[in-house]
């Protein structure tokens, strides 16, 4: 089974019309831009206008793409400024409690499921939300990145364009508002960090 063409070949298909490439390019990538932009913005028809606009530009540039740039952290550049952008000219907010009636759709036949516990956890991804939506941009664009969507520092740093050290201390910085927010509270995922990275 021959092997699928790498990011690069398929820039070049689609630099000259090939809209198959660019199909492959979308179904291959759609998934990550789309995460970063729902846990970004909180909303999935925002997301998915932001990852229409970051193809839409993927498509556009794709004649002056240089293939020694990795793709996914092209591709995820564009969409972190569409969402600083999306988020600078509306105010929103990250999460609403869902319906009583929608409570029974969650988890329902799983083990230990009660109606109370599918509350408090819909509370506590709210505080989390909450949270979030506190830290300044760049703080939270960083922890998405990292927490979210698997990213490493170093692919954080290229694409803020920020050296690895700034990274780290943005990280540091948003780990640690997180937890005074929440108080630590169980299961939010948030780790402790008593020092200052070096840098």
């Amino acid at each position: 089974m021959a092997e699928p063409d790498s990011d690069a070949v398929l820039m070049r298909r689609t630099a000259r019309g090939d809209a198959q490439a660019f199909r492959v390019l979308v179904e291959r990538h759609h998934g990550a831009v789309f995460g970063l932009a729902r846990r970004q913005l909180g909303s999935d028809p925002d997301a998915e206008e932001v990852v229409q606009d970051a193809f839409q530009r993927l498509f556009q540039a794709a004649g002056r793409y240089r293939p020694e740039v990795p793709l996914r952290g092209y591709l995820m550049t564009i969409a972190a400024r569409l969402c600083l952008n999306r988020r600078a000219r509306k105010e929103r907010r990250y999460m609403e409690l869902r319906a009583p009636q929608e409570l029974d759709a969650v988890a329902a036949d799983g083990p230990g499921f009660t109606p109370q516990r599918a509350l408090e956890r819909q509370e506590l991804e709210a505080r989390v939300r909450r949270a979030l939506d506190a830290l300044p941009a760049d703080q939270r664009l960083a922890i998405v990145m990292m927490r979210f969507e698997g990213m490493d520092c170093a692919e954080i740093a290229k694409v803020m364009k920020r050296s690895v050290g700034a990274v780290h201390a943005l990280l540091f910085r948003a780990r640690n508002a997180l937890r005074r927010s929440l108080v630590v509270a169980p299961g939010a995922g948030v780790e402790e960090v008593d020092h200052e990275p070096d840098l």
